[in-house]
Parts: C-alpha cells; structure tokens; sequence
C-alpha cells in the first residue's frame, strides 16, 4: 500500500441555495459540512447514513460533479478543487462513477456497445475501430456480459444485468478510483449479491479504490476496510469497518447497526434502538450535536458545543458521550 494516500478530503463542505421568492427569501442547504478522511490505493471505504446524510452531494462533490464550497481534495496530491472543468476532463478518466438507477443512467437510445465505448472516444480518441471493439468485448467478458448483448438496448435487460452495463462503462477507461452511489439499492436482493461479489472480484484484481455510498449497513459490511457514518453531512464515526459493526460508539451508528435485520429470535438478542425527536433543517448550522434533538444519550452540553472527532477504541467518534 503507498504511503501517500491516492484521495485526501480535508474540511470539504457542500452547500446550496434554496427558495429565493418574496416570501421565504434564500435558504442555504448545509449538504456537506467539514468532512475529512484519506483513501489509500486499493481501499474500500464505505459512507453510511439515512437519506438526506449527504453521502451522495459528497460523492458528487469528489469528482467535481458539484461545486465544493470549503476544503480542498487532493488527489495524488493535486487540490482538483483549483481546477476548471477543462483541467478536470483527462482527469477523470482515473475517477468513475458508478450511479443508483441503472436503468435511468444508460441513454435508451444507443446499445450496449456505444454505451461501453463512449468513454474511450472521450479519452482514448486515438484509438481506431476495431481497438476500441476488442476492448469492449474483453469488458464485457470480465463484468460477465455475453458477446451477443452487444447490440441490445438497456429497457432489454434486467436491473442486475444493466448495472453490469454501468460497472463496465465506468471500469473500460481503467480508473484507480470507483465511486459506487447505492449501486444495489434498486436490485433484488439476489442480485445485490451478485453485484457485491463482482465489485469485490474488480477491486482485488485491479487493485481499486472503491468509494462505496449506502444506506444499509447490513449491505457494505463484508466489502468495507473502513467505515464512515454521517449524519446531516457531518461525520459521526469512521475508522475500522470491523471495529465499528462489532463495538459501535456513537449513538446514531449504534441506532443504524440495531436496524440491521437479524435472524435471531433469541431473548437475549440486541434491542433495537428507536430514535425520537425531529430531524433538523440542514438549513442550520449547528452550534451543537447535530443528532442532540434524536439522541437517547443527549445532554445539555450536546445542545450548546459541537463535538469533534476524537480517537476512541480504534476509530474516531464524534460525540461528547460515547460508548456502547
């Protein structure tokens, strides 16, 4: 593993304007606030939370698909937060993204063979006719797509096999970094698998980083190395995936896991925790706990100071009272 992390986020922070009419004048959506974290090459890091968390405005934010409004992200060690949308494009090519609806990210209107291509007339113009047709076919054959697939169109196929579409589109151009957006949230639970097992197999054999959003902890347990919750765009814990799924400390990471179904009927299995209390406006900035209005374990210190990430048990927690 190298030494230089091949992504740096530092302090990133994505915020929007919202409304703008005579009545309720402009509103500012805090998406993303001060998130920080490294990821090494060939690591998988996971980023946990409810809709609404902010995990895909971050995602989004990392290849510059949305305006960063605080912080820089240095990748190999380059802030792509300086660079224009020009200076970016022969930088995306090692940064693909993998998207939620695989069905609604493929144009209806071209086959299979355009979809997969397209991304090699982009950066790969030099290539001729028949060079970019044997490397669709030897893609298609690693994602598990049969050679007669080729000419078909997307309303064709079953969601499962049209993820493997996308998989394939963003992995032709060889990235070193995935960014995989609720990839199996639309998909039968069969097929989750199916689709987990092949982004794992990709990621051993290409030796990829791998940005893994969801919102089911119970879907990125086996394939995360490290895990990061967030909660109304602020990180709540991240360290070790291991360390957190079996000693959680932060209480919102511990409502998540408790979630999680479970085939125990036993008397003694973990109580699910349920939380109270309103959701806040991500149009506040907090002066305290974002989760202090939902917190069982809330305090008045939580209301009035906003806890930092602080090294407990092997992962950092933000949360002034934190244990399991």
């Amino acid at each position: 593993m190298s030494a230089e992390p091949l992504l740096t986020v530092d302090r990133v922070s994505v915020h929007f304007r919202a409304g703008g009419n005579l009545l309720t004048g402009v509103s500012l959506v805090r998406a993303v606030e001060g998130v920080s974290f490294t990821l090494q090459q060939g690591e998988t890091l996971s980023i946990v939370g409810e809709s609404g968390s902010g995990k895909s405005t971050l995602a989004r934010a990392i290849l510059r698909l949305v305006p960063v409004t605080k912080g820089s992200l240095h990748y190999r060690g380059e802030n792509l937060v300086t660079l224009s949308q020009d200076q970016m494009r022969p930088r995306r090519r090692m940064m693909q993204m993998v998207f939620q609806d695989p069905i609604a990210s493929l144009s209806p209107r071209r086959t299979v063979e355009q979809i997969i291509e397209e991304p090699l007339r982009v950066h790969f113009p030099d290539l001729d006719r028949a060079e970019r047709a044997q490397r669709v076919a030897e893609t298609m054959d690693a994602i598990g797509l049969l050679p007669d697939m080729r000419n078909r169109y997307p309303h064709e196929f079953s969601g499962g096999q049209a993820q493997r579409i996308g998989i394939a589109r963003a992995l032709i151009v060889e990235p070193e970094l995935l960014v995989a957006d609720e990839p199996v949230s639309a998909l039968d639970v069969s097929i989750q698998a199916q689709v987990l097992n092949l982004l794992a197999e990709i990621k051993q054999a290409r030796s990829l980083s791998l940005l893994f959003i969801s919102h089911d902890l119970s879907v990125v347990q086996h394939v995360s190395d490290n895990l990061m919750v967030l909660y109304l765009g602020h990180v709540m814990e991240v360290g070790p995936a291991g360390t957190i799924y079996s000693r959680p400390q932060n209480p919102y990471t511990q409502a998540l896991l408790s979630a999680v179904p479970r085939m125990d009927f036993s008397a003694d299995r973990p109580k699910r925790t349920r939380l109270t209390g309103d959701l806040p406006s991500p149009t506040l900035e907090h002066v305290g706990c974002p989760f202090a209005s939902r917190c069982p374990r809330a305090q008045a210190l939580c209301s009035t100071d906003k806890p930092v990430l602080t090294p407990v048990d092997g992962r950092e927690v933000a949360c002034h009272f934190p244990g399991s």
